[in-house]
């Protein structure tokens, strides 16, 4: 065993231990090849350990359907499996593969509160669907949800990323939920006048 390692694996008393697991008591000079076996061995147990605790804690985030699958899992692959095989095949099973997730991030538009906040979550809405999607294109699938009076305001050429229709549709903010002359729209009102009644 190398000075390096013995520093980290030989307590002062001169016992084999990783962490705060004690592995054995050495009474007398082992071979090194012996020693260093020994402790491959026991690190891979520990690695075995928490592996097998990953596979264990999974099943208590299931419901039933999940839950089966997990019972059947463990009958073919057993607790011993590698986690990187369990996540695998967990994520092949469980995988969102339907055109939800696409027809809800295409169709998604503004309805109030921020512009930003809006054009930042269509972005992730996008990229969750479809990593490789172009910057032009998704430029143009943010914008296309905004509003019509805000659209208008901004030069489609001059958007050559995300962040430039960002800092665009940050200049119109003051426009949204307040008419021609300044007043609140009545859908904020409303959300003034529910904080009230809250409050109340």
């Amino acid at each position: 065993m190398t000075n390096e390692l013995s520093n980290v694996y030989i307590d002062e008393d001169g016992n084999l231990q990783f962490g705060n697991q004690y592995l054995e008591e050495i009474e007398q000079k082992q071979a090194s090849a012996s020693g260093l076996m020994f402790l491959k061995k026991n690190v891979y147990v520990l690695i075995l350990r928490k592996m097998r605790k990953k596979i264990e804690i999974l099943r208590l985030f299931m419901d039933k359907s999940c839950a089966d699958w997990y019972s059947s899992m463990i009958i073919k692959l057993t607790l011993n499996s590698e986690w990187s095989i369990w996540k695998n095949k967990f994520c092949k099973s469980f995988a969102n593969q339907g055109w939800n997730q696409v027809t809800y991030a295409l169709l998604f538009k503004y309805k109030d509160g921020s512009l930003v906040d809006y054009a930042i979550k269509k972005e992730k809405l996008l990229l969750d669907m479809r990593t490789s999607i172009d910057t032009g294109t998704l430029v143009d699938l943010i914008a296309a949800g905004l509003p019509g009076f805000v659209l208008e305001k901004i030069n489609r050429q001059s958007m050559e990323d995300t962040v430039d229709l960002f800092n665009e549709v940050r200049k119109y903010e003051h426009l949204m939920n307040k008419n021609k002359n300044g007043a609140y729209t009545r859908y904020e009102n409303q959300k003034i006048y529910n904080k009230i009644e809250e409050r109340t």
